[in-house]
């Protein structure tokens, strides 16, 4: 038994081993590779580069301008192109080939989340993670992702869970040991 403590400060006895079983679905992995690498920054990025670009084309289609400055003007066009295409291909194409061609995303998992910290079982794998490795998690409808380094995550479908009942005990588990969680799941 252990002291789990709830959102509101509370403190609750109960037993905080959980357990889940699954297998990775490629949409999982896909929507998962979107939640950690594609923020709301970067959509305001693209949006901010693409209003100054249309300003430019504006200017260089009223002005009278060199061939330079048209050379120039569709690179950059070229430019943002390849950056948005890059972007789509790295948030949609680059999860679904890791998936078919990264036989760790094809095995079964069981996971056992506890107090002491996360056991991972598969084909080839019985590890123990703490729970001190993980910086933050981001939660949404579909999935948790426990992110540790600067763009590696653990993830965790929402849909192994077998009762609403253990998914309370594992979101209080992360509570209690993950320092910072983001929930885009509203």
């Amino acid at each position: 038994m252990a002291q789990l403590f709830s959102l509101d400060g509370s403190a609750r006895v109960m037993d905080s081993n959980v357990k889940v079983s699954f297998s990775y679905l490629e949409s999982d992995l896909v929507r998962a590779w979107q939640l950690r690498f594609a923020p709301q920054q970067r959509r305001m990025q693209y949006g901010g580069f693409a209003l100054a670009l249309a300003v430019w084309a504006i200017y260089m289609f009223y002005a009278t301008r060199s061939r330079f400055e048209w050379a120039l003007f569709f690179f950059t066009l070229s430019l943002f192109a390849l950056l948005l295409v890059g972007g789509i291909a790295f948030r949609s194409l680059f999860p679904r080939l890791l998936f078919r061609f990264g036989p760790k995303y094809r095995q079964a998992y069981s996971l056992t989340f506890s107090a002491k910290g996360i056991r991972v079982e598969a084909a080839h794998q019985d590890s123990w993670i703490e729970w001190s490795r993980y910086s933050r998690a981001l939660v949404d409808a579909d999935s948790y992702l426990l992110c540790y380094g600067s763009s590696l995550f653990t993830l965790i479908p929402r849909r192994a869970f077998m009762s609403a009942e253990a998914q309370q005990m594992f979101e209080q588990l992360l509570s209690r040991f993950i320092p910072e969680i983001v929930r885009r799941d509203t």
